[in-house]
Protein backbone atom coordinates (compact mmCIF):
# COMPACT_ATOMS: atom_id res chain seq x y z
CA UNK A 1 0.00 0.00 0.00
CA UNK A 2 1.59 3.35 -0.99
CA UNK A 3 1.93 5.91 1.73
CA UNK A 4 1.47 8.98 -0.18
CA UNK A 5 0.47 10.15 -3.72
CA UNK A 6 2.89 11.46 -6.13
CA UNK A 7 1.16 14.28 -8.21
CA UNK A 8 2.81 15.04 -12.31
CA UNK A 9 3.27 18.43 -12.99
CA UNK A 10 3.87 19.51 -16.68
CA UNK A 11 4.68 22.97 -18.11
CA UNK A 12 7.34 25.45 -19.94
CA UNK A 13 8.66 28.34 -18.86
CA UNK A 14 11.76 30.38 -20.57
CA UNK A 15 14.43 27.98 -19.85
CA UNK A 16 12.11 24.98 -21.57
CA UNK A 17 10.34 21.97 -20.73
CA UNK A 18 9.25 21.28 -16.87
CA UNK A 19 8.21 17.45 -16.28
CA UNK A 20 8.60 16.87 -12.10
CA UNK A 21 6.94 14.45 -9.29
CA UNK A 22 5.64 16.18 -6.41
CA UNK A 23 3.98 15.24 -3.34
CA UNK A 24 0.50 16.89 -2.10
CA UNK A 25 2.64 18.88 0.84
CA UNK A 26 4.96 20.00 -1.98
CA UNK A 27 1.97 21.94 -3.09
CA UNK A 28 1.34 24.00 0.05
CA UNK A 29 5.27 25.42 0.24
CA UNK A 30 4.80 26.21 -3.60
CA UNK A 31 1.91 28.25 -2.62
CA UNK A 32 3.44 30.26 0.00
CA UNK A 33 6.38 30.62 -2.12
CA UNK A 34 3.90 32.52 -4.63
CA UNK A 35 2.13 34.50 -2.27
CA UNK A 36 5.24 35.66 -0.52
CA UNK A 37 6.84 36.65 -3.97
CA UNK A 38 3.95 38.17 -5.78
CA UNK A 39 1.82 39.48 -2.93
CA UNK A 40 -1.59 40.92 -4.69
CA UNK A 41 -2.09 38.47 -6.99
CA UNK A 42 -4.68 35.88 -6.96
CA UNK A 43 -3.62 32.26 -6.27
CA UNK A 44 -6.27 29.66 -5.90
CA UNK A 45 -6.34 27.84 -3.01
CA UNK A 46 -4.96 24.29 -2.44
CA UNK A 47 -8.02 21.68 -2.22
CA UNK A 48 -8.50 20.37 1.65
CA UNK A 49 -6.86 17.70 3.06
CA UNK A 50 -8.97 14.53 3.62
CA UNK A 51 -7.98 11.98 6.32
CA UNK A 52 -9.97 9.38 5.29
CA UNK A 53 -10.34 7.69 1.93
CA UNK A 54 -7.62 10.17 0.44
CA UNK A 55 -6.19 6.81 -1.97
CA UNK A 56 -9.87 6.51 -3.43
CA UNK A 57 -9.17 6.69 -7.17
CA UNK A 58 -12.04 9.65 -7.44
CA UNK A 59 -10.33 11.45 -4.60
CA UNK A 60 -7.15 11.55 -6.67
CA UNK A 61 -8.57 12.49 -9.68
CA UNK A 62 -10.47 15.42 -8.34
CA UNK A 63 -7.41 17.14 -6.78
CA UNK A 64 -5.21 16.72 -9.68
CA UNK A 65 -8.17 18.44 -11.09
CA UNK A 66 -7.94 21.43 -8.50
CA UNK A 67 -4.16 21.32 -8.68
CA UNK A 68 -3.79 21.81 -12.14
Amino acid sequence: MKKHTIYRVKGHDSLGEIDVRRRYNDFYLFRDMLFSRYPGLYIPAIPPKQANGNKAEFFIEERKYFLD
